[in-house]
Parts: C-alpha cells; sequence; structure tokens
C-alpha cells in the first residue's frame, strides 16, 4: 500500500509540474502573440505614414501650386497625427518677422499670423532661429510661456511640434501642428512629420 501511495504521490507531483510547465508555456506564447500584434500594429501604422509620403511626393512633383500643395498636406495630417491647429510660417527678411502662409484651425483656415524676429516668448522664433526642432507637451506647465498667455482666452492648443523648415543650412520657415490635449505626440508622431517636410 505504501508503495501504491508514493507512486500516486509521484504521479501527483508529475501532473502538477506538468501543468506548471503547460502554464508557463502558455504564458510565454501570450506574450509572444502580444508583442507580435504590436509589431503588426507598427507597421501598419508606418506603411500607411510612408503611403502618405509617397502620395505627398507626387503632388510635389506634379503641382506648382503652393496653396494646393499645403491643403494636401493639411489633408493628410489631419488623418495621421492628432493635431488642432496646423501652420506654416515664412521669414520675411526685408520686414524682420515670420508670417504665416496657412493657419488651419480644426479644420477651418485662419486669419494670418506675424511675428516679429525679436519675440522672445514665440516657440516659432525659438525654432527659426535656432534651426533645432522645438516639442512642448504642455504650454500650461512652460514657464516661459507665462506672461504670452496671461489675459487670453482664446489659447486652447497644450501639446505642440514645431518643425524647422530649411533648405541646405538656411531656414525658411517653421511648421507646426498643435493639440488641445496635454502629452500627445509621440515619437512615431515626430519622425512621421520630419518625413513630410
Amino acid at each position: 500500500d505504501k508503495v501504491n501511495s508514493f507512486k500516486i504521490i509521484e504521479k501527483d507531483c508529475s501532473i502538477e509540474e506538468d501543468i506548471s510547465r503547460v502554464e508557463e508555456k502558455n504564458n510565454e506564447l501570450k506574450m509572444i502573440a502580444d508583442e507580435a500584434n504590436k509589431n503588426k500594429n507598427l507597421a501598419e501604422s508606418a506603411l500607411h505614414r510612408l503611403k502618405v509620403v509617397n502620395e505627398l511626393g507626387k503632388k510635389l512633383t506634379y503641382s506648382l501650386d503652393v496653396q494646393d500643395i499645403i491643403k494636401t498636406v493639411y489633408s493628410r495630417l489631419i488623418k495621421s497625427i492628432p493635431l488642432n491647429n496646423f501652420i506654416i510660417m515664412v521669414k520675411n527678411s526685408d520686414l524682420n518677422r515670420l508670417e504665416s502662409i496657412a493657419y488651419y484651425e480644426d479644420g477651418e483656415s485662419k486669419d494670418s499670423i506675424i511675428l516679429d524676429f525679436e519675440d522672445e516668448y514665440s516657440f516659432f522664433v525659438e525654432t527659426f532661429k535656432t534651426n533645432k526642432f522645438t516639442k512642448t507637451d504642455d504650454f500650461n506647465e512652460s514657464v516661459r510661456y507665462e506672461r504670452k498667455k496671461r489675459g487670453r482666452t482664446d489659447i486652447f492648443c497644450r501639446s505642440a511640434l514645431f518643425l524647422p523648415l530649411s533648405f541646405e543650412d538656411e531656414v525658411l520657415g517653421v511648421c507646426s501642428v498643435q493639440h488641445e490635449d496635454p502629452n500627445v505626440y509621440r515619437s512615431e508622431d515626430i519622425e512621421f512629420l520630419e518625413q513630410l517636410m
């Protein structure tokens, strides 16, 4: 009887070990499947963005109308990354300022914006002068922007990307996408915007 009891206990232990190994393997397979799904989603997103870049490249090849190109860029951007505002500013060296050639807010074209090169609170001017990408995750948390927003009720964007538009070593202007929520932009959004511009 004792021998049979030991065999049963041994068998139970063996079954528990088998179950433990199966559960461990299932967890491992689940992690692999989750990673595969994540990679699939990233690949699909990258493919979509490449198609957009390709389509815009074709548009640039066949059109000389700057406003037509800007409208195409905006219509593709709004489908690809989160944004409420889309603004392109270009330099006017004669007047020492940046002037918008495109300003869209929630799908509507807005009046132009003019910023003096000496505006020390402007992210547009900073990006233009430094020829470096600028990002803010939340305007409300930006100390340097505090003076600019005092007394204004029309400022609602919190996240923003500012990308210099350069040709060779000359900065021609700045492109910005902005969103009303904080911490919206991910590294993929930044890469996509850099590919477009």
